[in-house]
C-alpha cells in the first residue's frame, strides 16, 4: 500500500479543543481510486491534509511504502510522490501552462527536456496542446482545470490528492474533467483520493467512506 494511516486524530486548539475526527483507519492501495463524500465541515479536507502530509495528525502515525515518516522524509515525497489539485486551480499566473507542468516536474527531479517533453504528451492527450503558451487567465475555468489535472499528473506521482476540483464547474464539465483526470490516472498508475460533495461520483470509487460523528465511516469497499 502507498498510504497507512493508522490510529490518527487531529484536533485544532483555539479558546476549547476541537476534534475533528479520532481513531481512524485507513490505507490507500497502488493505482487505487478511492473517495470521501460528506457535508461541508465534517473533515474531508482535514483527512486529505493529514494523509497528504501538509498537515500533522495530533495523534497517531502514518506510513508511506509501508515506512514509518520522519519529518525529513516530507519535502521528498511531496516533490516526487504526491500532487494535489484543488478546487481553484493554483497555476503560476506568470507562466505559460507549458511550463507550469513542466517546473512540477523538474522540482520533482527531472530534466527539464524530459519534464517539457512529458508536458506536451500530456496536454495533447487534454485537447490543450494548442494553448500550451497561454498564460492560465487567457484559459476558461474548465480549460484550467485540465490544465491543473496535467500538472498533477505529469510527474507520475504515486497518489493523487484531489479536494473537490470540479466544484467550480457546471455538472457536465465537472462530470468530463472527473472522468478524464480516472483516466489519466489510472493509464500513468497514479492512485487517488478523491473528496467531494457529489454523490454521483461514487459509482467510480473503488472505495468510497464519508465520517460521521468524527468517525471514519465505509460506503463502499
Amino acid at each position: 500500500m502507498i498510504i497507512e494511516a493508522i490510529n490518527i486524530s487531529k484536533n485544532y486548539k483555539g479558546l476549547e479543543e476541537y476534534c475533528v475526527f479520532f481513531d481512524l483507519n485507513i490505507s490507500i492501495n497502488e493505482g487505487e481510486i478511492s473517495g470521501i463524500v460528506g457535508n461541508s465541515g465534517c473533515g474531508k479536507t482535514t483527512l486529505l491534509q493529514v494523509l497528504g502530509l501538509i498537515d500533522k495528525p495530533s495523534k497517531g502515525s502514518i506510513k508511506f511504502n509501508n515506512k514509518e515518516i520522519t519529518e525529513s522524509d516530507i519535502p521528498l515525497i511531496l516533490a516526487r510522490d504526491i500532487s494535489f489539485i484543488y478546487q481553484l486551480h493554483h497555476l503560476l499566473p506568470e507562466f505559460s501552462i507549458l511550463e507550469n507542468i513542466t517546473i512540477s516536474q523538474t522540482i520533482a527531479g527531472l530534466n527539464n527536456k524530459i519534464a517539457k517533453q512529458n508536458a506536451i504528451e500530456i496536454l495533447d492527450k487534454l485537447n490543450l496542446l494548442d494553448k500550451k503558451n497561454h498564460k492560465p487567465h487567457m484559459l476558461s475555468g474548465g480549460e484550467r482545470q485540465r490544465a491543473a489535472i496535467a500538472r498533477a499528473v505529469a510527474k507520475r506521482p504515486k497518489i493523487i490528492f484531489a479536494d473537490e476540483p470540479t466544484g467550480n464547474l457546471d455538472p457536465e464539465n465537472a462530470q468530463n474533467a472527473f472522468d478524464l483526470m480516472i483516466k489519466i490516472a489510472k493509464n500513468c498508475g497514479c492512485a487517488i483520493f478523491y473528496v467531494t460533495h457529489n454523490h454521483d461520483f461514487i459509482s467510480k470509487f473503488e472505495r468510497c467512506y464519508t465520517i460521521k460523528n468524527k468517525q471514519l465511516i465505509s460506503l463502499k469497499q
